[in-house]
């Protein structure tokens, strides 16, 4: 009886590891920003297993330190037929890439964001939240994410 209810279990993690265990990762850079405060941060979608085919996310920041901040689709999300469409909210810069058809977003530079610093400041960080995901079949791809930092060098 042990042998059986062994095998079970051992057969329900192996379907579990199937659905559950894939996952997706949003990878936003750190760069330096130039004099003129603005720098080019580049999202990246690193999904080993199974690619997505709509994601959403949330760019996390502090209004006193970022003046401006913008978002425009990157090739995989153009080869897909997806759109990209973000909401500027205080603190917040919501981003959705859906389209009307089941193509996958592969892996790749899937957004280029455009952020300038407030003036007098020369270190910030840009946490990406809530980032979640769905499968052409409208399953939840697990989905994780980093925090990407801009420095800015103090002028002499």
């Amino acid at each position: 009886m042990r042998r059986r209810w062994l095998g079970f279990v051992l057969f329900c993690m192996s379907l579990c590891t199937g659905v559950f265990g894939q996952s997706a990762h949003l990878l936003l850079s750190s760069e330096r920003a130039a004099t003129s405060r603005t720098v080019l941060l580049k999202l990246w979608l690193d999904a080993p297993t199974i690619s997505p085919a709509g994601l959403q996310w949330t760019f996390v920041y502090l209004p006193s330190q970022i003046r401006e901040i913008a978002a425009l689709g990157g090739p995989p999300v153009h080869e897909a037929h997806k759109s990209l469409t973000c909401v500027n909210q205080p603190r917040a810069f919501k981003c959705l890439s859906i389209g009307l058809n089941a193509n996958v977003i592969e892996p790749g530079l899937i957004a280029l964001v455009r952020v300038t610093l407030a003036p007098g400041v020369t270190n910030t960080e840009i946490p990406v939240y809530n980032a979640v995901s769905v499968l052409a079949n409208g399953r939840e791809l697990v989905v994780d994410s980093n925090v990407g930092f801009i420095h800015q060098d103090r002028p002499e």
